[in-house]
């Protein structure tokens, strides 16, 4: 779950990781 909120972060800065 901890990953997911990480990704969630990155995700403001950089939508394209959410893709990856």
């Amino acid at each position: 779950q901890h990953g997911h909120i990480i990704l969630n972060s990155m995700h403001k800065y950089q939508p394209r990781v959410h893709i990856i």
